[in-house]
C-alpha cells in the first residue's frame, strides 16, 4: 500500500479487501450495494451515500471502493485526493475498465480541475471525453462542446490565487433585499451580490470594459428557459477588504440580462463560488457584516458538500434529514419536487395549487406550485417559515434530489452563519 493510498483511506476510514476469494453471493451483494450508493450520489443524497459507504466499505471490491471514494472526495471538496484515486484506477485497473467507467472517471477529473482553477487540465480532460461521444445523448454532446469551448478559452489563464488577512466588511442591502459587497477592480469600486449559489462570478458588460476580455461566446440558460449569450473576462486583481485575488474569471452578461424593470433594479455583478471558496472561511452576521479570519477555524457544524459548485447541507424537517442547497444570494427559501413527493398527501389535502412567479438572471418565469409553511430544526432550534414557495416541476433548476434551496430568510434567524471550505461545514450561531 503506497503513501497516497494510506492517506486517502485513513481519511475515509476505508480498509480495502481483496475480492479474489469472494463467492458469487457476496459479489451479487456487492453489485446491489454499489448500485445503492451510486444511486444516492446521483440523487444528490451525498450525506447518506457517505454514511452508507463508510458502513459497508469492506463489502465492496477494491475497484468499486476506489471509484466511489473518488466521487465522495469530489463531493466533499477533497479534489486532489479524488484525482489521486482516479489515477490509481487508470494505473491499476486499466485492463478491467469499461468505456462507461473510463468516461465517468474522466468526467470527475475534469470537474476537479475546474474547481482547482487548472483550466488547461480541465480543457485537456474534456478533449479526452470526445472519444466517448458514441455513448452520449444529443444534449450531453452539446454540453461537452460547451465545456470544451469554455475551458479552452481559459486554458492560458493562470490559476486564481487569493491572499486574505483578517477582514471585516459591512454588507449593504440593495433594492431587492440582497446583500452586496464593495470590491475594487481596476480602481473602480463596485457593489456585487454575495452569492454562494452562483457557479461563476458575473459582471455586466458596461462594468467589464477595463478587464481582459475573452470573446468566446458562452450560452447561458436563464431562469425563463431562454438562452443568453455571454462572454468571459478576467480581473487580474480584485481587492476585497484586506484581501486580494488574482486572475478571477467572470462571466460577462449584457446589462439588460441583469436588469429588472419592474422595480428599476440593475445588478452590476455577482461574487460567485470561486471567489467565496478562496476566502476559506467566511462569517455573515445578523448586523450585515462579513468576517474573514486570518486562518480557518477547526470547529465544526453542519457538514457541507458540493453539487457542482453549489453548497449542500443536510437539515432536519418533519423528523427527516433532507439535503438542501445553501444560497446566500437568494432572498427567500424555496422547496422543490422531492419535498412535494415526500409530503404529498399532507400538502395536497390542505393547500391549493397556485401560480408562483420566480425571478432570476434573464427574467421572470411563472411556475405552478404551492405556498406552504416550512419547519426546520437547526442546532436544536426550531425554525418556521410561514409561506415558502414549493415548486412541483421536477425540471425546475434541475433540482435532482435536493429538497429545496435555503436562502436569507433562514440565515436571518441566527446571529451569524459561518461557511468553512477547508473542513467543509456550515455553522449556525
Amino acid at each position: 500500500m503506497n503513501y497516497v493510498h494510506t492517506i486517502v483511506y485513513v481519511m475515509l476510514g476505508v480498509a480495502l479487501l481483496s475480492c479474489s476469494d469472494r463467492n458469487a453471493d457476496s459479489i451479487k451483494d456487492d453489485r446491489s450495494l454499489t448500485f445503492a450508493i451510486d444511486s444516492l450520489i446521483d440523487a444528490t443524497s451525498f450525506f447518506e451515500a457517505k454514511r452508507k459507504f463508510l458502513q459497508y466499505q469492506n463489502e465492496l471490491s477494491s475497484l468499486d471502493s476506489l471509484r466511489i471514494a473518488s466521487k465522495i472526495n469530489t463531493t466533499f471538496h477533497k479534489l486532489d485526493i479524488s484525482n489521486q484515486l482516479i489515477d490509481r484506477i487508470f494505473n491499476e485497473y486499466k485492463d478491467e475498465l469499461t468505456d462507461t467507467l473510463r468516461y465517468q472517471c474522466l468526467k470527475i477529473q475534469a470537474d476537479n480541475y475546474e474547481k482547482l482553477y487548472a483550466y488547461n487540465s480541465a480543457y485537456e480532460t474534456y478533449q479526452k471525453l470526445k472519444n466517448f461521444q458514441h455513448m452520449l445523448l444529443p444534449n450531453e454532446k452539446e454540453e461537452l462542446e460547451d465545456d470544451i469551448a469554455l475551458w479552452g478559452a481559459l486554458r492560458k489563464i493562470p490559476r486564481q490565487k487569493a491572499s486574505f488577512k483578517k477582514t471585516e466588511i459591512r454588507m449593504s442591502k440593495d433594492k431587492a433585499g440582497l446583500k452586496n459587497l464593495a470590491v475594487v477592480i481596476n480602481k473602480d469600486t463596485l457593489d456585487f451580490i454575495f452569492d454562494t449559489g452562483a457557479n461563476l462570478s458575473v459582471i455586466v458588460a458596461s462594468k467589464a470594459k477595463q478587464m481582459q476580455r475573452i470573446d468566446t461566446v458562452i450560452k447561458v440558460k436563464a431562469l425563463t428557459g431562454k438562452t443568453v449569450d455571454a462572454t468571459l473576462a478576467v480581473a487580474h486583481e480584485l481587492f476585497l477588504g484586506n484581501g486580494i485575488l488574482t486572475h478571477v474569471i467572470f462571466l460577462v452578461l449584457p446589462d439588460e440580462a441583469l436588469h429588472f424593470p419592474q422595480i428599476d433594479y440593475q445588478i452590476n455583478g455577482i461574487l460567485g463560488f470561486p471567489v467565496i471558496e478562496a476566502m476559506k472561511e467566511v462569517t455573515i452576521t445578523a448586523d450585515h457584516k462579513l468576517i474573514i479570519p486570518n486562518r480557518p477555524h477547526e470547529h465544526s457544524g453542519n457538514a457541507m458538500a458540493l453539487y457542482s459548485l453549489t453548497p449542500i447541507i443536510e437539515l432536519k424537517s418533519q423528523g427527516a434529514y433532507l439535503p438542501f442547497s445553501f444560497d446566500t444570494g437568494a432572498a427567500e427559501t424555496h422547496l422543490y419536487a422531492p419535498y412535494f413527493k415526500k409530503f404529498k398527501d399532507s400538502i395536497e389535502n390542505v393547500y391549493a395549487v397556485t401560480d408562483l412567479g420566480m425571478g432570476g438572471a434573464g427574467g421572470v418565469v411563472n411556475v405552478m406550485g404551492y405556498k406552504v409553511p416550512l419547519h426546520l430544526e437547526i442546532n436544536n432550534k426550531p425554525i418556521t417559515l410561514d409561506s415558502v414557495s414549493l415548486i412541483t416541476d421536477e425540471n425546475y433548476k434541475r433540482s435532482s434530489g435536493l429538497y429545496g434551496n435555503i436562502g436569507q430568510d433562514v440565515i436571518r434567524e441566527f446571529e451569524a452563519v459561518t461557511l468553512n471550505f477547508e473542513s467543509m461545514f456550515v455553522h449556525f450561531e
